[in-house]
C-alpha cells in the first residue's frame, strides 16, 4: 500500500504535477502524528507492508525526517518499502538501519537524450546518480530493489529492454 507523506520536491519535471514550479499544488509534509494516524488506518484494514513515499526534496524530508517515519510505520507493517529522492550508500545504510526493507527507483527513461530534455533542472537531472541509486541500495544491503522506467517518455520497447539490462545488472 503506498502512503504518500510529503509532496515537496525540488526537481523540475515537465511530466510531473509535483515539479518546483508548478505553484498550484498545496504543497503537505505529513507530522508524526499524521503518519501514527493513517499507518494505523491502513493496518486495521489488513495491510501489512507499505511503501513510503516522498517528492524529492532532501530539504524537506530529511534523512532524520524519513528514519523517525519509518520507525513509526515499523509499530504496524511488516515491511516498508520507500521510494523517495536518490541517497548514497551510507544514507540508504541509515534507512536500513531504522526498518527499510525495500527500495524503488525508476529511472524514467533510458535514453540519456530524451532524459536530458524531460528534466530541466533539479538533482533529478543528473541521469548517472540516478542510474546507479539501485546499485546503491544494493550495496547498503537493501533487501529488495524495484526498478522501472516511466513508459511513454521515449520508445517504450528500448526502455523495457534496458530495465530489464539493468535488472539483470543488479
Amino acid at each position: 500500500t503506498p502512503m504518500y507523506i510529503s509532496n515537496h520536491c525540488i526537481n523540475r519535471c515537465i511530466y510531473c504535477g509535483y515539479n518546483i514550479a508548478n505553484k498550484k499544488i498545496a504543497r503537505k509534509k505529513l507530522s508524526y502524528d499524521e503518519i501514527e494516524h493513517e499507518a494505523k488506518f491502513i493496518s486495521e484494514r489488513g495491510m501489512k507492508h507499505i511503501l513510503l513515499l516522498t517528492g524529492e526534496s532532501p530539504t524537506d524530508c530529511s534523512m532524520e525526517y524519513i528514519c523517525k517515519s519509518v520507525d513509526i510505520l515499523s509499530n504496524h507493517f511488516n515491511s516498508i518499502g520507500i521510494e523517495i529522492y536518490p541517497m548514497d550508500t551510507v544514507d540508504y545504510t541509515k534507512v536500513i538501519s531504522s526498518g527499510v526493507t525495500g527500495l524503488t527507483v525508476y529511472q524514467e527513461t533510458y535514453d540519456e537524450k530524451v532524459y536530458d530534455n524531460v528534466h530541466i533542472s533539479g538533482p533529478k537531472k543528473d541521469f548517472l546518480y540516478r542510474l546507479d541509486a539501485p546499485e546503491r541500495g544494493c550495496l547498503a544491503g537493501m533487501r529488495e530493489v524495484n526498478i522501472g522506467a516511466l513508459l511513454g517518455l521515449s520508445n517504450p520497447l528500448l526502455d523495457a529492454f534496458y530495465t530489464g539490462i539493468h535488472g539483470e545488472y543488479l
